[in-house]
């Protein structure tokens, strides 16, 4: 940049004022060496954003498979206290808003850093007093862009959080839609659903006015800047105080300075939207597991053999903030047998179903499998042999061996037997494309409540 500055400044200065005599041959070569600049210094900004966005990408995957295993480490307890739709906003939109953090702000940043100290660098040996105005010029946009920033960020910090409360609410309402027709208030809901909206793009206009703003008070800044510079060097040309050439190289390395503060003013933006979520990110990423006494039990990585005997012994636990959900529950889940548990609402029915599946470890006593204390480090080995069924049946759309196997890939023979055994025999000889038939969204519709025995 600096040496494409004064490659055209040489070249103005040579078609102006030098002689005729071999004039034609040297402003060929300069042309032909200032479009070999341009065209290299295009290339090197292709492939610096496509080398930023490559890198963005790598760590937004990185942080989403890390936040994906650590929701799995933590199994529904967690996301169950936490909300599913905050925790699927985060996982998409808060994932995704750390792109363009990393792909636009921070390599603004570093040329903020790099451009204007290489510039005063070249600038200060040839003219101190033009280089002086740049650096006293220079701090005034970054200190302004502080100013508004702070109430951008708290803006920003609210709107993060009415997204993650409009899309719990939303969930609720998908979820609960069978009763709100019942009871006659989906009018109500879509109203309320309506303003919850209007009062969410009202903020975001109000966040993009305060962008709009920084990015305005940038450029109007660098443009005072640039005049300054460009009325004095008009008076010291016209005065004889400098040469041509040399003024009008620092006239045009001038907006090239200033042109790193007025796209970190675009970016900005996106930075508060990447900071933002990236402080639920880390809440996350960062919080420890419901556990106290997996720390001092021994590290156990037995490999579990049917038959299954667990035991539950003296076993507490209590949620943090809340009251004990279980006390002193004692219990043997024999191998052979079908078991219901029974209890109130709020009982620590579901407690004590994830503790034996080992996704929260008790306060006190201990989940034995097999006389194996059940802990954090040989959960997976745990849950290989366990399967959930869900209270109401999830169909996915595909085709109806899909749906059996939850997998691309399966056997004929043992997706058969699995319909089976399951009952529905009966119904698959009447599907024209037997188990290749699609259910779901826009395909064959099963009755839950006819077929509810067969889960």
């Amino acid at each position: 940049m600096i040496l494409q500055t004064a490659i055209l400044a040489y070249l103005i200065d040579l078609v102006i004022f030098s002689s005729e005599e071999s004039k034609a041959y040297t402003l060929t070569q300069i042309s032909i060496v200032l479009v070999g600049v341009i065209f290299a210094r295009a290339a090197l900004g292709y492939f610096s954003e496509c080398y930023s966005r490559r890198g963005a990408m790598l760590i937004k995957a990185n942080i989403r498979s890390r936040l994906l295993h650590r929701l799995f480490q933590f199994g529904p307890a967690y996301t169950q206290t936490k909300g599913s739709a905050k925790l699927a906003s985060l996982l998409n939109q808060g994932v995704d808003s750390l792109e363009d953090y990393f792909a636009g702000y921070l390599p603004v940043i570093a040329y903020c850093a790099v451009i204007p100290i290489a510039i005063l660098i070249a600038v200060f040996p040839i003219d101190w007093q033009s280089g002086l105005i740049l650096l006293v010029t220079a701090p005034m946009v970054p200190f302004f862009m502080i100013l508004i920033g702070h109430k951008a960020q708290r803006l920003n910090q609210e709107h993060w959080a009415k997204l993650q409360r409009m899309s719990s609410h939303f969930l609720d309402i998908i979820q609960g839609l069978t009763q709100l027709k019942i009871f006659n208030a989906s009018r109500r809901e879509i109203a309320a659903v309506k303003k919850i909206s209007d009062d969410y793009g009202d903020e975001t206009m109000g966040i993009l006015k305060i962008a709009f703003l920084s990015s305005f008070v940038l450029e109007f800044l660098a443009s005072i800047s640039i005049a300054l510079v460009a009325v004095v060097l008009g008076f010291r040309l016209y005065y004889g105080d400098v040469d041509y050439v040399f003024a009008l190289w620092v006239l045009l390395l001038a907006p090239e300075f200033y042109l790193p503060f007025r796209q970190l003013g675009t970016q900005y933006h996106a930075k508060m939207a990447g900071v933002t979520a990236a402080e639920d990110l880390v809440d996350v990423l960062s919080q420890s597991q419901f556990q106290i006494k997996s720390q001092s039990q021994p590290n156990h990585t037995a490999v579990f053999h049917s038959p299954f005997t667990i035991k539950v012994e003296q076993v507490d636990f209590a949620y943090p903030e809340r009251k004990n959900a279980l006390s002193a529950i004692n219990t043997v889940f024999s191998a052979q047998g079908l078991y219901a548990i029974i209890g109130d609402s709020g009982s620590g029915k579901s407690t004590l179903i994830d503790m034996i599946l080992g996704f929260i470890q008790p306060c006190a006593g201990q989940i034995r499998i097999n006389d194996v204390p059940l802990t954090a480090t040989n959960r997976d080995a745990w849950l290989k042999h366990c399967g959930w069924i869900a209270q109401q049946a999830e169909v996915f759309h595909g085709s109806l061996a899909f749906n059996v196997a939850l997998s691309e890939t399966y056997n004929d023979d043992r997706v058969l037997e699995a319909l089976t055994k399951s009952g529905l025999s009966s119904h698959l000889a009447s599907l024209d494309n037997g188990i290749e038939t699609q259910v779901g969204e826009s395909g064959v519709v099963f009755l839950v409540g006819k077929y509810n025995g067969s889960h």
